[in-house]
């Protein structure tokens, strides 16, 4: 199943490993580990900004001559992506305002993890976490796979001026300019996320495919101290670390109510996460969702393919599932 930003939360504990490895740094600017990532006054970017998406570079203005819906063969060019970003200027003074990275929080942390491993985030996540713990999980699906992904079926809703508003489109530089420029996102769905381009293109922010069981297990071990069925990987002190809220404020553009960790996102006044006060992960376009109960030793996960839009909320299928849980621990 395509989840979404559900991808974020997966690209997040690709970073943790690292950091927990030593590898990374999340204090120091993204342009140690990637020099031509300064221009246009980026030099102060760091790691951690991009995380919690204060890093001021929520958009590439010009995306819609180089990226869109339109065309899911251009996620496949890196290359050019990452061109983008160099050249992208910055929206804010890094660390000075928040704004939900959507899109560029995954292909600036991803060059992060090319820069330090010499892999791409979506090989390193297959050699590192899914193969050694057993998950159907990828961000860049190989052909071999194809057959097993899910048909998406958009709620008519993404096709409606709701969904435009929830999605700010008067953000600068036209932030829902990769959507393409005629198409509504239900429409995009169809001709996009459901393209065998598209799961073969690495988008750490937005095209992860697992099923829910991978999704559950990587949660579980954030929820159980690092370690599943004989494997560590993390320790403890790194999982609270990272689990506790850097930000807590509203987004510049659509005014919502934000609370971030490092890269994982916590129960907010719009959408809840889990029961628990230490709950953390990340949901994805129409109602997936992977989450971690640290207290409760909980690894969750929902992966649908019929796309409900829930502005405002959470979905209600998730919340069925959360109080059935919850109410069996």
């Amino acid at each position: 199943m395509l989840a979404f930003s559900v991808a974020k939360g997966i690209t997040a504990f690709v970073m943790q490993l690292l950091a927990e490895r030593g590898q990374l740094d999340i204090g120091r600017p993204v342009g140690e580990y990637w020099p031509e990532f300064v221009q246009n006054g980026k030099g102060a970017v760091t790691v951690e900004q991009v995380l919690t998406h204060t890093a001021g570079v929520p958009i590439v203005p010009d995306y819609r001559d180089w990226i869109s819906l339109d065309r899911p063969e251009a996620y496949l060019d890196l290359a050019r992506i990452r061109q983008g970003l160099e050249d992208a200027p910055l929206q804010w003074e890094p660390g000075t305002d928040f704004a939900y990275h959507s899109t560029t929080y995954g292909w600036i942390l991803g060059e992060v993890v090319r820069r330090i491993t010499g892999k791409t985030l979506g090989e390193y996540l297959q050699d590192e976490v899914a193969a050694p713990l057993g998950l159907d999980m990828w961000i860049g699906t190989p052909e071999r796979v194809h057959e097993r992904v899910a048909t998406l079926i958009p709620d008519p809703a993404y096709d409606s001026d709701d969904f435009y508003e929830h999605l700010a489109p008067d953000l600068p530089g036209g932030q829902t300019a990769f959507l393409g420029r005629e198409r509504r996102f239900g429409e995009a769905v169809l001709h996009a996320y459901n393209d065998p381009h598209m799961w073969r293109a690495e988008h750490p922010a937005g095209n992860g495919i697992m099923d829910a069981r991978s999704l559950a297990r990587l949660y579980a071990l954030l929820a159980n101290g690092g370690e599943l069925d004989g494997l560590k990987l993390l320790s403890p002190e790194t999982i609270d670390d990272w689990a506790t809220i850097r930000v807590d404020r509203n987004d510049l553009y659509d005014g919502r109510d934000f609370r971030v960790a490092l890269g994982y996102i916590s129960t907010m006044s719009w959408y809840e996460i889990g029961r628990g006060p230490r709950t953390f992960g990340d949901p994805g376009m129409g109602g997936a969702i992977g989450y971690a109960d640290l207290d409760a030793g909980l690894g969750f996960a929902f992966t649908p393919n019929r796309m409900v839009f829930s502005p405002g909320k959470t979905d209600p299928r998730v919340d069925a599932l959360t109080e059935a849980i919850y109410g069996c621990l």
